[in-house]
């Protein structure tokens, strides 16, 4: 499973379990944090959970590849380091905040799939040894002369 996939899931349940109704802020904090540092560990190839938040921010910061997603980040990890650490009881929208941001850090740094060359190869016309173009069935025409001249018929005078 790719590493965005991984984190869209953990999200999406851990927005469903909502544990900061309960006044579990602490819990949600160190979740959403461990969701990200584990999605950055599979799509960066580096060990975020073991790094301190300063650490992980100075990597995103100094790549500009990853400059515009550097401030969604920096308002997650720092704000879960105080709500886990110094105790902070976040403001009400700061859940919803924080949650939003990390939607928007996977998705802005996911890696794009390559499409698979086989699966393409199925989809596509072959070309025949004498240069021509076969024949494929698995693409479906999209329009057919008929509609093409009730198109056009619209548009000349009358």
């Amino acid at each position: 499973m790719p590493p965005h996939v991984a984190a869209i899931m953990a999200l999406d349940k851990l927005k469903t379990d909502r544990p900061w109704i309960a006044g579990r802020n602490k819990e949600f904090y160190t979740r959403l944090s461990d969701i990200l540092r584990q999605y950055i560990e599979r799509r960066f190839q580096v060990n975020a959970p073991e790094m301190t938040t300063s650490d992980i921010l100075a990597l995103f910061q100094r790549d500009k590849d990853t400059q515009s997603v550097y401030q969604n980040l920096k308002q997650i990890l720092q704000l879960s380091d105080l709500v886990k650490f110094a105790k902070l009881i976040p403001l009400e929208n700061e859940h919803d905040l924080s949650l939003m941001n990390a939607y928007l850090f996977v998705n802005q740094t996911k890696q794009e799939e390559i499409p698979d060359p086989e699966t393409q190869k199925e989809t596509l016309p072959e070309a025949s040894v004498d240069g021509n173009v076969a024949e494929t069935t698995s693409v479906p025409p999209t329009s057919t002369a008929t509609d093409d001249d009730d198109e056009l018929k619209k548009y000349q005078p009358k």
